[in-house]
C-alpha cells in the first residue's frame, strides 16, 4: 500500500513538471485574451457623427462596451457647449485633433468628457478648446472634468478656467483615474487646486509633461486658444509648473 502510494505520487509530480513545460506564460495570455469580450465598434467621421454620439452618452450605460473610433479631425467651432455627458467605454483618438470646442455654459464636471468610469478609457486623442465655464464650477478640466477612467497619449492645447478642482487634462483625477503620457499646453485659471495636469488627484499621474501656465490668483477673460504660441510655450516663455501639480497632490493624499 505504502508503495502504491508513493508511486501515485511520482505519477502527480511527473504530470505537473510536463504541463509547466509545455504551458508558457505566452499560451496563459492568449488564454485569457480569448475570454475577453470584443468591444463594439462605433466609427466618427464628422460633427453630425460626434453630435449624435454626444447625445447617446446621455444614457449612462450606452457607451460601455463600445469603442469608439476617430476617423477624421473634428471642428466644433459651431457646436458650442457641446460635451459628453458621461462614458464608459474606450474612446480611441487616432491622433486626430477635436478643436475649437468651447465651452461657457454654467456648468460643472466640465470638459470634453464630463464624467468618465472606472471601465472608460481616452487614448490617441489631441484637444484644442476654451474651457471657462460661468460661476463657480467644480471638477473642469481641458479633456475630461471628472476622471474615474484611463487617459493614456492624449494632449490637450487651450485656456481652461474654474473654481475649484481644475486642471488642463482632467479637473478631478479619481482614486481609480489614470493619467499616463499626457500633455498639455496653454494657460489655466482657478482659484482653488488648480494643476497643469489635474486640479486634483487621487489616482495615479504617470510620465506626463506640463507645459501649462499656471495662474491661480487672477483671470484674464480676455485670452483664448487663439493666443496661445506653441513654439513660445516649447521655448520656455511660459514656465512650467510641475512644483504646482506636485504639491497639489501630495496635500490632497
Amino acid at each position: 500500500m505504502k508503495s502504491k502510494k508513493i508511486l501515485s505520487f511520482f505519477c502527480i509530480l511527473l504530470s505537473m513538471i510536463f504541463i509547466a513545460e509545455t504551458v508558457s506564460f505566452e499560451d496563459v495570455v492568449i488564454i485569457a485574451s480569448a475570454e475577453t469580450v470584443e468591444r463594439e465598434i462605433v466609427e466618427i467621421g464628422s460633427v453630425e457623427d460626434f453630435s449624435s454620439f454626444v447625445e447617446k452618452c446621455s444614457l449612462d450605460a450606452w457607451s460601455k462596451g463600445k469603442k469608439i473610433v476617430l476617423k477624421k479631425d473634428i471642428d466644433l467651432s459651431n457646436s458650442p457647449n457641446i460635451m459628453v455627458p458621461y462614458f464608459a467605454g474606450e474612446f480611441d483618438g487616432n491622433g486626430f485633433v477635436i478643436r475649437n470646442l468651447v465651452i461657457k455654459s454654467k456648468d460643472s464636471y466640465c470638459g470634453l468628457f464630463s464624467k468618465t468610469t472606472e471601465d472608460a478609457i481616452i487614448k490617441n486623442l489631441k484637444v484644442e478648446a476654451t474651457i471657462k465655464p460661468s460661476g463657480d464650477p467644480f471638477d473642469v478640466g481641458g479633456i475630461v472634468g471628472k476622471n474615474n477612467g484611463t487617459i493614456s497619449a492624449c494632449e490637450f492645447k487651450g485656456v481652461v478656467e474654474g473654481y475649484n478642482y481644475v486642471g488642463q487634462i482632467v479637473g478631478y483625477n479619481g482614486k481609480s483615474g489614470i493619467i499616463s503620457h499626457c500633455k498639455s499646453y496653454g494657460k489655466l485659471a482657478g482659484k482653488y487646486y488648480s494643476g497643469g495636469i489635474a486640479g486634483a488627484n487621487a489616482g495615479s499621474i504617470l510620465e506626463c509633461s506640463n507645459k501649462t501656465y499656471v495662474n491661480i490668483e487672477y483671470r484674464d477673460s480676455t485670452v483664448g486658444v487663439e493666443d496661445i504660441k506653441l513654439d513660445q510655450i516649447m521655448a520656455g516663455m511660459m514656465k512650467p509648473c510641475h512644483l504646482c501639480s506636485w504639491l497639489q497632490r501630495f496635500l490632497y493624499q
